[in-house]
């Protein structure tokens, strides 16, 4: 009874690293998407920044 309950345990194990192996190539790639548009944004963000700061400093 054991030895099948230990060979199910085992599979069971294996599908559960699988699975989360799976999961975690996805989380990592949603990471480096979700980093990529944040870079994006900041960059975006940083220029419209930049052109304030020269308008601003044009107007003195």
């Amino acid at each position: 009874m054991n030895e099948k309950i230990k060979g199910f345990s085992k599979s069971a194990g294996n599908v559960g690293k699988k699975v989360a192996k799976t999961t975690g190539k996805g989380a990592v790639k949603t990471a480096k998407f979700t980093g990529k548009v944040a870079v994006g944004a900041a960059i975006l963000l940083g220029k419209e920044i930049l052109e304030d700061a020269k308008k601003y400093q044009n107007n003195k």
